[in-house]
């Protein structure tokens, strides 16, 4: 299996990548005309030239860069002559400083790329939400060279067989996601995180992202959240080997560098013993994550900046891996044998249960849990009553 993994701008990440499994490393910048997937509070500060000679350090040792402009929303000024001229601006320096293939959701955009720059090898980001082999087949028929399928097809078997058989591009899969299986906020949190990604937008790159609060409050709330949420497990690869899946994407794009070489281990030896939760993205976690870009946050023109900061200091002491322990070990080694003879899109969870089962024998609590599921609720029901604004 090859690995693709995310880039947080780090040197050291390369020197750590270099000779691995990691085929390629993938990421984006603040603040880009062609929003990215995560806002910019999330991503390091990097001005072009250090991105240009990332790329090329890349290459020296022998890794592909993967440039992300996979936001699912422009604000329509796609379709406006300053913001077509101010994409094609864009896609010239990408193109020009050697990067190997972009990752976009929006249809036009790609049209542009295989249109007009060729060299670059594009793949269709995960925010597209592919589920079927039609759409795949019509992505392909784009002139796509890629596609990476939403990450919630992970263990429909028949389905990703389909598809395998269906195209002849590469196909990608997301191993460790931490969202909500079903998730309700799915679309609106692609469109929040791809606004506070975009330069020119009237929000400036300030977010208050209450999706991802109202995503930890569940899983504080219902720790079997963890269990059926589309993870791939490292001990579990082989199973998407024998489809034909080409590669492997590892977040966050916010992690440090020694989270993520570590998870591109664990991968690539196919072994995983600790604590789940520790290998997946959007997880609170401090010690995994790399400091917030905070002068996007301090815009008192948005929010109450000491109300805000007041309760997003409580989430930045919360390690949920610390509440709750998933035990990789305690989870059948045949886990996704299940799911090869049930389709979860005909079933409820409850009436289901399956994951309700795995929880009750891999999931243990911290006596902690309630005291900060509360503070979750409590700082959930802030936004909502409008206190942080």
């Amino acid at each position: 299996m090859k690995y693709m993994l995310a880039c947080n701008w780090d040197k050291a990440l390369l020197e750590g990548a270099e000779g691995t499994e990691a085929k390629s490393l993938f990421g984006g910048i603040p603040n880009s005309f062609i929003p990215g997937g995560r806002a910019s509070v999330l991503i390091p500060e990097v001005n072009k030239e250090y991105v240009e000679d990332y790329v090329k350090e890349c290459h020296d040792k022998d890794l592909e860069f993967t440039f992300l402009m996979n936001g699912s929303c422009m604000d329509n000024l796609e379709y406006t002559r300053k913001g077509y001229h101010s994409i094609m601006r864009e896609l010239e320096w990408i193109s020009g400083i050697g990067v190997d293939r972009v990752v976009i959701t929006l249809p036009f955009l790609i049209e542009l790329v295989v249109k007009h720059f060729p060299n670059l090898k594009v793949e269709v980001s995960s925010y597209q939400k592919i589920d079927s082999v039609t759409r795949a087949k019509r992505f392909e028929d784009m002139g796509v060279g890629a596609i990476m399928l939403s990450e919630h097809v992970n263990r429909n078997f028949k389905l990703l067989e389909g598809i395998r058989k269906g195209v002849d591009c590469e196909i990608i899969l997301l191993g460790n996601l931490g969202c909500l299986y079903g998730c309700p906020s799915l679309f609106s949190h692609a469109n929040l995180q791809a606004h506070a990604s975009q330069a020119g937008h009237c929000t400036e790159g300030f977010v208050a992202d209450g999706y991802i609060l109202n995503c930890t409050t569940q899983r504080l709330i219902n720790p079997v959240e963890f269990i059926r949420t589309r993870w791939i497990r490292p001990n579990d690869v082989h199973y998407y080997e024998e489809i034909g899946i080409d590669a492997i994407k590892i977040i966050e794009r916010q992690c440090t560098t020694e989270a993520l070489l570590k998870r591109l281990g664990y991968y690539s030896q196919q072994k995983y013993t600790g604590n789940l939760i520790d290998l997946l993205g959007q997880m609170p976690n401090r010690k995994n994550y790399l400091p917030a870009n905070s002068p996007y946050l301090m815009r008192e023109e948005f929010a109450n900046v000491i109300q805000l900061l007041k309760r997003l200091s409580v989430l930045d002491k919360v390690s949920l891996a610390d509440l709750i322990y998933v035990d990789n070990e305690k989870i059948p080694q045949d886990f996704l044998d299940y799911f090869k003879k049930v389709d979860c899109h005909l079933l409820s969870c409850e009436e289901c249960r399956y994951c309700y089962e795995i929880a009750e024998q891999a999931i243990s609590t911290d006596e902690k849990l309630e005291e900060v599921r509360e503070k979750f609720k409590m700082i959930k029901d802030d936004f909502v009553m409008g206190k942080v604004f």
